[in-house]
């Protein structure tokens, strides 16, 4: 819940934490005049105050906001005010993909792809509007429990450390780009194939455990020079659709989907959600209650006119 002091955004109640880190801390709200659920991610202190990061933050989420694709969680709002920022969005009801591998790792082929699919077209979609991500990682990736997921953590690229999803020439200095997401994606897409973290000592023995048949399609989106990795998010999803359907059959979509909704069945009772208490505050109830009465009020006002 939030803390006496502490800024939130207006018109909306907080119902409880859902996570925190270094990118802020990520609450369960709801909106007070329609008491629909959303989560809310409250920006560190450095996104507001840096040169130059709020106004990159406003112009991605701007775009973003225009954006309504089912591999993104939407974006609703960019809200700042003197003692904070935070970014209003869908409440994905599912776990991170972090969480999943937690759980099980390596997954079956089959799952990894349905789950690197995703990934990429809802990347393709964002860089379509002019978005890079370039925070690409398992905890960003928010896994349903209908095996579909979506991705999370646009706009703090702006201010993200290195990793071991980021792509070499990031690490060298150069901005994030839709060459270093998918760099980052088939990082994630390896980690799920293989249970280890890409790069590091462990990297060639993680190498051989891909499977032969995805070899060369983990090897394009790993490439050292972002020149050799494929051109483009989405003629990477052409590629990894024809890899796949040779290496796993016609159906392997529908059973790897069905297999990363088994993956995510343990962790529903976690889903932001499925978790209660879901009352909405007090407040929030009186809200929608004023707003009820004022919409009553001026149908009825509408109907006088019209006698």
């Amino acid at each position: 819940m939030t803390v006496p002091g502490e800024w939130r955004v207006p018109g909306y109640a907080e119902v409880r934490p859902l996570g925190s880190g270094d990118d802020g801390r990520v609450v369960l709200a709801v909106e007070e005049t329609s008491g629909s659920h959303v989560a809310i991610r409250y920006l560190p202190e450095e996104a507001r105050t840096e040169p130059g990061v709020a106004e990159r933050l406003r112009a991605d989420l701007r775009l973003l906001a225009d954006l309504d694709d089912p591999h993104l969680a939407r974006v609703h709002e960019y809200a700042d005010g003197p003692r904070g920022a935070a970014v209003v969005m869908e409440p994905v009801n599912g776990a991170s993909l972090r969480a999943v591998l937690r759980g099980q790792s390596p997954i079956t082929p089959r799952a990894a792809l349905v789950l690197f699919k995703d990934s990429l077209l809802g990347l393709a979609a964002a860089h379509e509007a002019g978005v890079v991500h370039g925070d690409h990682k398992p905890e960003h990736v928010l896994v349903q429990g209908d095996g579909a997921s979506k991705l999370v953590g646009f706009g703090l690229a702006v201010r993200a450390r290195a990793t071991a999803y980021t792509a070499p020439e990031v690490r060298a200095g150069r901005p994030a780009s839709a060459a270093s997401d998918m760099y980052a994606a088939t990082a994630v897409l390896s980690e799920c194939l293989t249970g280890r973290l890409p790069g590091g000592r462990h990297s060639e023995a993680a190498s051989r455990q891909v499977p032969v048949p995805l070899r060369d399609l983990v090897e394009r989106g790993l490439a050292g020079d972002p020149g050799l990795r494929p051109p483009s998010a989405a003629m990477f999803v052409a590629e990894l659709d024809e890899v796949a359907s040779a290496a796993c059959g016609a159906a392997w979509e529908q059973r790897g989907r069905r297999a990363v909704a088994d993956l995510a069945a343990p962790l529903a009772p976690t889903f932001p959600l499925n978790r209660p208490p879901l009352d909405r505050p007090p407040g929030v109830l009186r809200s929608m209650a004023a707003a009820a009465r004022s919409r009553f009020g001026r149908a009825a006002a509408r109907h006088a006119r019209t006698d």
